[in-house]
């Protein structure tokens, strides 16, 4: 049965570049009777013929001109920066006409990028927002993370990166990323006292580092020569393909970027990942409609072991036989669930990649991850206000989970799999069962949501592969960002 449309679409339009936004958000675009955001955000919907509505005043006369229009019978899109459950306006959008009557669609953030372009994994990463506010904490508080990612884009803004990265820059290296995807795109490596002067824009991420995870404990400048240009053909750099680590999103074959699918149409070998007794690959049944119809899918085999030794083999392995697809001189896809940079095979196979050819040219394309899916399906927010993100995998002594709620905010855990009684039985004795939400195969056909997590118990073993949880561990803020 046909469900009823909504009167509001609240419309993820990724970190800024056309070939970021989604089929999906394409198709919410041109169903609206209404478009209404910033100028630029109405810029990258041309083929819609209807009503337009720039918008830079506050979040309730944004909220009441979205009312006027429903009003006169209009649907709704309300087109947001990034992604809508990551610090932005949709909780605003939520609260005042109700879950009931807003759909959202999720899309790449601006946080997927940055760590793309310094070729770091963002796992265990704490995000914050110094965007229109202090994110209301001691910058000594981060000295125990080793990823931190802060949305900038004010002088206020880059003045608080300056002292925290003043605070932890015995440890940590400074990376700021300015106009991600877009023609003015800059990544610098900066000293803290140069970040409050350096006149950064306003659509800024400012990332803290450990140095111990960068190469020889340097700042990640290697990583930063990636060819990003997207075009297939050989690198001029001997003879060498260029290696494309694509995302292509937790389930949806319409939540795949443009610049995937674009990738994907030009590109004949297409890598997919796979352990010894897995069945079809998820990834290359999302990625099929966009293949080619010449296209020549290589399995590479990733053991699922704790041997250390033999993982490193099966990466080692994975990597030489990509590289033989490289020295062709054509290009090769790697697909991966979700975010390439984010608990995927890729990071293994391009650390082992690099070592076995350092001038293997590569792109890393972002790609939608679970959470964000899973905060779309439930309304559920992924950091608001002043509250801090942290994502974190779930762990047999539950030590890296209880950390993460100890420090308060929201809290999204991955790879659940079959820790899921044991996490219930934590969230239960913290009294957090009821601000939290579970789902499972986000945009697939066998997708679960559940927001009353005692439906859970007793649940197969199963039930917790590709499942996400997002915990609100903390109060909640009723500070929203600007539109």
């Amino acid at each position: 049965m046909a469900t009823e449309p909504k009167p509001v679409l609240i419309v993820g339009c990724g970190p800024g570049a056309p070939e970021y936004v989604t089929p999906a958000a394409r198709q919410a675009a041109r169903q609206a009777g209404a478009l209404l955001g910033a100028g630029r955000l109405l810029e990258l919907f041309p083929e819609c013929a209807c009503e337009k509505v720039p918008w830079r005043g506050t979040t309730e006369a944004m909220l009441d001109e979205i009312g006027r229009l429903l009003a006169q019978g209009k649907r709704v899109a309300v087109l947001v920066s990034g992604d809508p459950g990551l610090f932005s306006l949709a909780q605003s959008v939520l609260r005042r006409f109700g879950a009931a009557a807003c759909e959202i669609i999720p899309a790449v953030s601006p946080v997927q990028v940055a760590f793309a372009r310094v070729g770091l994994d963002w796992a265990g990463v704490r995000i914050l927002s110094a965007h229109g506010r202090s994110p209301g904490i001691d910058p000594m508080e981060l000295a125990e993370t080793d990823k931190v990612a802060i949305l900038a884009g004010t002088a206020e803004a880059l003045a608080w990166c300056a002292r925290a990265a003043t605070a932890l820059e015995e440890t940590h290296t400074a990376v700021v990323c300015e106009n991600l995807t877009l023609p003015g795109e800059r990544v610098r490596i900066l000293v803290p006292q140069e970040i409050a002067t350096c006149g950064a824009s306003s659509l800024t991420i400012v990332l803290l580092v450990r140095r111990a995870l960068t190469r020889e404990g340097e700042a990640p400048a290697e990583p930063l020569r990636e060819n990003r240009n997207g075009s297939a053909g050989a690198s001029p750099s001997l003879g060498l393909g260029t290696l494309y680590g694509m995302g292509v999103g937790p389930g949806d074959p319409e939540w795949m970027t443009v610049k995937a699918a674009r990738i994907l149409a030009g590109c004949r070998h297409v890598c997919v990942p796979r352990s010894r007794d897995a069945a079809d690959s998820v990834a290359l049944e999302i990625a099929r409609p966009y293949l080619r119809p010449d296209a020549v899918i290589h399995e590479t085999t990733f053991l699922m072991t704790s041997d250390r030794d033999l993982l490193r083999q099966s990466h080692r392995q994975a990597a030489q036989e990509v590289l033989a697809v490289l020295a062709s001189g054509e290009d090769c896809c790697f697909l991966t669930l979700g975010d390439a940079m984010l608990y995927s095979t890729y990071i293994y196979l391009l650390r082992e990649l690099r070592d076995l050819c350092p001038a293997v040219k590569v792109e890393t394309v972002p790609g939608i991850t679970a959470f964000s899916a899973a905060a779309a399906l439930t309304g559920f927010p992924v950091g608001e206000g002043k509250q801090t993100v942290t994502i974190v995998p779930a762990s047999d002594d539950l030590g890296v989970l209880r950390r993460a709620l100890d420090g308060g905010g929201t809290v999204v855990l991955m790879k659940v799999g079959s820790l899921l009684e044991k996490v219930l039985d934590e969230l239960e004795a913290r009294g957090l069962t009821d601000h939290a939400v579970f789902v499972s195969h986000a945009g697939m056909a066998s997708q679960r949501v559940e927001t009353d997590l005692r439906s859970l118990r007793g649940a197969p073993s199963q039930t917790g592969y590709l499942s996400i949880l997002i915990i609100q561990a903390g109060p909640s803020s009723s500070d929203v960002e600007r539109p």
